[in-house]
């Protein structure tokens, strides 16, 4: 059985104004190829109204670090009230959105499963975490904080450079 040790949850980030969404999602993506990350893309669907739009997009980028670790990171995206804006002087689309993005990282540890086919084995891994893989889980945790915290102010950075233009 898969355990799942969260790292943090609901991490928010909220923005209001112009940004380009093509280059903000190959920001994201360019960020977790860059750190050995594959790519789960759970959803991506727009939704279309009469005078706006809504795009809703889920992933969960993971990084296999052993047979045993692998490290996750959920993003929950909602662009909502998306309009196209021209803006003088620049070539590229922008759009004119609300922004939440809301970021979970966990440290899931056994996820093949091979530890749960027999009681004693599941002993053994339990008794195998609490101590002998204990510095080994720690520095892993640690890497998915910092991963999470560097992205959280990599879109920040991107979010305001994006206000300014």
């Amino acid at each position: 059985m898969v355990e799942n040790r969260t790292v943090f949850r609901d991490k928010t980030i909220r923005y209001t104004g112009l940004v380009n969404i093509a280059a903000f999602y190959k920001m994201i993506d360019d960020f977790f190829r860059q750190r050995g990350y594959d790519k789960n893309e759970l959803k991506n669907f727009e939704e279309v109204r009469e005078n706006e739009r809504q795009i809703i997009i889920e992933i969960i980028p993971y990084k296999k670090i052993s047979d045993y670790t692998q490290l996750k990171i959920k993003l929950n995206m909602l662009f909502a009230h998306l309009k196209d804006v021209q803006v003088e002087g620049s070539t590229e689309p922008l759009q004119s959105c609300n922004i939440t993005i809301v970021m979970d990282a966990f440290l899931e540890t056994d996820y093949e499963g091979r530890w749960d086919s027999k009681p004693f084995y599941y002993f053994l891994r339990t008794v195998f975490d609490k101590y002998v893989f204990k510095g080994y889980v720690y520095r892993n945790e640690q890497m998915l904080r910092q991963h999470a915290d560097e992205l959280e102010i990599e879109i920040k950075s991107y979010l305001n450079m994006a206000r300014y233009r």
